[in-house]
C-alpha cells in the first residue's frame, strides 16, 4: 500500500489500516520525508507531529507511526527542506522533541526554538542552520525546567550534604542555592551567594551527591528544584550574515551537556552561552562572532553561574571576549584546556557606541577553582575570580593594558603559573599582573617558569608586576622561580622600568613570605632596573638571581620603610653593567647579604640606608668603586660564627641596639696600641662590652 504524501496519509478514507503504507515524500518529490506508517489502533492521545505520527481526520481511534529504530529522527520527515530558501523554523521544532539527525543542507530558521526535552543531536558536516533572519532573539535554546522555590528552612554550611527545605524532588533533580540580600562579592551588588547541587536521594531532608561551598542562613535562601536537560549536540553548525542582536547556541539549567565540534559564526552577542548548567563539556568548538551588536557585548563563548565545565579545544572569538565566565552567582570548576582565544578589540566603530580594550579572556569577580592548561590567548586576559591554576599556556596583547591580569574582588584563594610564556609587542610593557582590591587578603601567588617578549616602551612600570593603585592588600605567601624576560627597546626616560615589581604604585602591600629564586632578571635596554620591591612588611628571600642592568642609577630598589620586613639576599649576581649604579635597600628590619657576586658598578655596587641590623658575610666583590654605601645603619655585621654570635667590623664597642653575651667587634683600623677589639659579655641594649686588649 502506497500514498504520496504523508497529508494523503492524513486525508486518506480507503487505506487497509491492518497492512503497512509506504508514503513516498513528505511534500514534494526527492524531499526526503517519505518512509514506512503502520497504524496503531490503541493509540488516540498522541499528537500528529506532521513527521513521526499521524492523525488521519477520518478515525480518531488510532494513530499512522513511521517505522525506525528509534534511535533519532531524521529534520527531513518533519517537512525540513533544507536548501537555504524555505522556512525549516517549524519542522525543527517538531524535530527536536526527539534525538535528531540533520542531513546535509542549509536550514533556515526566522524565529526561537526552545527545546525543554532531553536530546542528542548529530549534524552531518554539511548541514548548516542559517539564523539571518532573526534578529532580536537567540536561535536555538535548550532549557531545563524550574518546578519549584521555597525558602530553606535550616541554615546551611559548606560540606553540608543534607538540605531542608519545602519541597519534592527525584533522583538525578537539581538544586539551586541563592542568597536574596547577601553578596558573595560585597564590592558588587548583583553578585549573590549560590550553588548548583545534583539530588542523590529524599528521605525527610534531601541528601545531595556532594558537599556544599559556601555558607546559606535559612533566613536569606531561596530553594529552587531544577529538572535539567541533558543535552549532547554534535557537529552542529550555525550561521548567520546579518546585524541585530542575536545569540547562537544557548543551554539553561542543563546537566551532562556535551557539546562537540559545534561552530557558530557571524552572530553578534553570544555564540555559545550555558546558563545555570551543573556538568557541562565543550569540545573543539568554533565561534566567530564578528558582527557589531548595539550594546557592545559580544563573546564567543559565556559561561553563567554553571559548575564542573571543561571547555576543550577549540577557536573562540568575540568582539569584546572570546570567552567570558560570570552570572548571578559564582561560576564553579572551569577547566579551560587546549583552546584558543580572541577578540576583535578595539572593534569597528558605530556610532552611539563606547569601547574600551578588553581581554580576549575574561573570568568575573564571582567565581572560583578555575584552570587554564595549554591555552593560546591571542589577546590579553583579565581574571577576577579567585583559586586559579595556569600550565602551558601562551598569552599575547595586542592592545589590552597587559598579556595577563589577576585583579580578585574577593579576599582568600591562590594562583599559580607554571610554564607560561607572554609576549606584548606594542608599546605596553607589562605581562602579567597581580592587583587586588584594598584591604583584601590573597593566599597564595606561586610563578614558576615564566618567560616574556616585551617591546619595551610604554606607560606601565614593569614586566611582572604585583601592586594596588590605593589602600592595601596582604599576600601570606608568595614563591616566584625560573622568571625571565627580554626587553626590545629601551624605556622612555621619565618613566623608569623594571623587570619585576612589587607595590611601584602604592606602599600598601605586605607580605608573610616572599621567595624569588632561580630567575633571570638581565637587560641591556637604558631606563631598565632589575627589580623595585615596596612592602610594608614580610620575610623576603632572594637567591640564585642574575641580575644586571645598564641603567645610569637605581638598578633596583627594596624599600620598605618599617622594620617589620626582614630580607636575605644570596648566591646572586648583582651586576651593575659598568654604570653608575647600584643596588639599593632602604627601610627594613634586617638586611642578609651572603655569598652573592657583586660587580661592574662605577659607583658602590649596594646602598644601604636606615637599616638597623645589616649583615654582609661571603660575599665576592669586584671592580666597584666601594663594596657598600651605608648610613643610617645601626649594626653592620660581617659575620655570624657556629654559635650564631655577630663579628663586625668598628671603631669602637657599640653604644645602642639589642646585643648578645658572645657577639664581637674587630677594630676596623688596627695600629698598634690600638685596641684589638670588644666582646659583648652579657646581653642586652647594648649589653656590657670588654677590650680585648691593644696590640
Amino acid at each position: 500500500m502506497t500514498v504520496v504524501t504523508l497529508n494523503d496519509l492524513r486525508t486518506a478514507t480507503s487505506l487497509v489500516l491492518t497492512e503497512a503504507c509506504h508514503v513516498l515524500q513528505h511534500s514534494l518529490p526527492g524531499d526526503g520525508g517519505g518512509g514506512v506508517f503502520t497504524w496503531d489502533a490503541t493509540d488516540t492521545v498522541s499528537v500528529d507531529n506532521n513527521g513521526t505520527i499521524i492523525k488521519n481526520i477520518n478515525n480518531a481511534n488510532g494513530r499512522w507511526k513511521r517505522v525506525y529504530d528509534g534511535r533519532a529522527v531524521n529534520v527531513k520527515w518533519f517537512g525540513a527542506r533544507g536548501n537555504g530558501i524555505a522556512d525549516d523554523t517549524t519542522a525543527l521544532t517538531q524535530a527536536f522533541r526527539y534525538n535528531t539527525f540533520i542531513p546535509a543542507g542549509r536550514y533556515k530558521l526566522t524565529s526561537l526554538i526552545i527545546v525543554s526535552n532531553d536530546i542528542i543531536l548529530h549534524c552531518d558536516k554539511d548541514a548548516v542552520i542559517d539564523i539571518s533572519d532573526i534578529t532580536t532573539d537567540t536561535a536555538l535554546v535548550f532549557k531545563g525546567t524550574v518546578v519549584s522555590s521555597s525558602p530553606l528552612l535550616a541554615d546551611l554550611n559548606p560540606g553540608s550534604k543534607e538540605i531542608n527545605f519545602a519541597g519534592s524532588v527525584q533522583r538525578g533533580d537539581v538544586i539551586r542555592l541563592q542568597t536574596k540580600t547577601i553578596l558573595w562579592n560585597p564590592l558588587n551588588s548583583q553578585h549573590f551567594k549560590g550553588e548548583l547541587c545534583e539530588v542523590e536521594s529524599q528521605a525527610g531532608s534531601i541528601r545531595i551527591t556532594s558537599g556544599i561551598y559556601d555558607s546559606y542562613p535559612a533566613a536569606d535562601t531561596i530553594v529552587s528544584v531544577i529538572r535539567p536537560v541533558a543535552v549532547e549536540i554534535n557537529n552542529l553548525t550555525i550561521f548567520s550574515n546579518s546585524g541585530g542582536y542575536r545569540l547562537g547556541l544557548r543551554v539553561i539549567n542543563g546537566r551532562n551537556v556535551l557539546l562537540r565540534n559545534c561552530t557558530v559564526t557571524g552572530v553578534n552577542e553570544r555564540a555559545f552561552d550555558l546558563t545555570e548548567c551543573l556538568g557541562a563539556r565543550v569540545e573543539d568548538g568554533t565561534a566567530i562572532c564578528d558582527n557589531l551588536p548595539a550594546n557592545g557585548t559580544n563573546y564567543g563563548l559565556a559561561v553563567n553561574s554553571s559548575q564542573d565545565v571543561i571547555i576543550h579545544g577549540g577557536y573562540y572569538k568575540g568582539i569584546r571576549h572570546g570567552i567570558a565566565t560570570g552570572g548571578t552567582f559564582p561560576c564553579r570548576n572551569i577547566k579551560h584546556i587546549a583552546v584558543t582565544v580572541d577578540n576583535v578589540n578595539p572593534p569597528p566603530e558605530k556610532p552611539g557606541t563606547v569601547f574600551y580594550p578588553v581581554g580576549a579572556l575574561d573570568s568575573h569577580s564571582n567565581g572560583e577553582f578555575f584552570e587554564y592548561h595549554q591555552v593560546k590567548c591571542l589577546n590579553g586576559a583579565l581574571l577576577q575570580s579567585r583559586n586559579i591554576k595556569i600550565s602551558d599556556c601562551f598569552f599575547r596583547s595586542c592592545n589590552y593594558r597587559s598579556c595577563l591580569e589577576f585583579y580578585p574582588e574577593v579576599s582568600g584563594g591562590y594562583y599559580t603559573l607554571n610554564n607560561v610564556s607572554f609576549e606584548n609587542l606594542i608599546d605596553n610593557c607589562a605581562v602579567a599582573v597581580l592587583a587586588a582590591r584594598e584591604g583584601n587578603t590573597l593566599d597564595m601567588l606561586a610563578m614558576n617558569n615564566l618567560t616574556a617578549i616585551v617591546a619595551g616602551d610604554g606607560v606601565q612600570p614593569a614586566v611582572y608586576n604585583i601592586d594596588q593603585s590605593a589602600g592595601a592588600f596582604h599576600l601570606k605567601q608568595v614563591q616566584i622561580s625560573d622568571l625571565s624576560a627580554t626587553v626590545l627597546k629601551d624605556g622612555l626616560p621619565a618613566l623608569k622600568k623594571h623587570l619585576f615589581a612589587i607595590g611601584r604604585g602604592t606602599n600598601g602591600i605586605s607580605v608573610g613570605s616572599l621567595t624569588l629564586s632561580s630567575s633571570y632578571l638581565s637587560c641591556d635596554k637604558q631606563n631598565w632596573g632589575v627589580y623595585y620591591i615596596r612592602v610594608q612588611r614580610g620575610e623576603l628571600n632572594i637567591s640564585r638571581c642574575l641580575m644586571s642592568s645598564i641603567v645610569t642609577q637605581d638598578a633596583s630598589f627594596l624599600l620598605s620603610y618599617t622594620p617589620a620586613t626582614n630580607v636575605t639576599f644570596s648566591e646572586n649576581v648583582m651586576d651593575g653593567g659598568n654604570q653608575f649604579n647600584f643596588y639599593q635597600f632602604l627601610g627594613m628590619g634586617t638586611l642578609r647579604l651572603s655569598q652573592n657576586i657583586i660587580r661592574n658598578s662605577t659607583r658602590s655596587g649596594v646602598m644601604v640606608n636606615n637599616v638597623p641590623l645589616f649583615i654582609a658575610s661571603d660575599n665576592i666583590i669586584s671592580n666597584v668603586t666601594s663594596p657598600f654605601e651605608i648610613t643610617n645603619v645601626e649594626k653592620f655585621v660581617t659575620g655570624i660564627n657556629q654559635w650564631g654570635n655577630y663579628v663586625l667590623y668598628a671603631d669602637n664597642a657599640p653604644s645602642t641596639g639589642v646585643w648578645k653575651a658572645g657577639d664581637q667587634v674587630i677594630h676596623k683600623a688596627p695600629a698598634a696600641g690600638s685596641q684589638k677589639g670588644w666582646r659583648c659579655i652579657a646581653s642586652g641594649t647594648p649589653g656590657t662590652w670588654k677590650a680585648e686588649g691593644a696590640l
